[in-house]
């Protein structure tokens, strides 16, 4: 799935990005969803407007919105091996 599914990622979703980066969902502006660890307050998406992802060793990482879209975006496909931890 390509960037317009960033509408449908929430929270606890497990992604993989670009067919090599996998984890979980911290946040994701553009569906308004936030873990309860990650409150919209401390991450507001006028400065952090894209998808975080938790990495299973704890590593964060940011995508911004303008990675998902454009001539080479990059791609996002649900996990199916992990659970929502949600």
């Amino acid at each position: 799935m390509i960037g317009h599914s960033l509408g449908k990622a929430r929270a606890g979703d497990w992604v993989i990005i670009d067919f090599d980066l996998s984890g979980e969902i911290v946040f994701c502006s553009e569906a308004d969803s936030y873990a309860d660890d990650f409150p919209k307050s401390d991450w507001p998406p006028d400065t952090y407007s894209g998808l975080m992802i938790r990495q299973e060793n704890g590593a964060l990482i940011f995508h911004p919105l303008e990675c998902f879209s454009g001539d080479h975006p990059i791609s996002i496909e649900w996990d199916a091996t992990k659970v929502r931890s949600k």
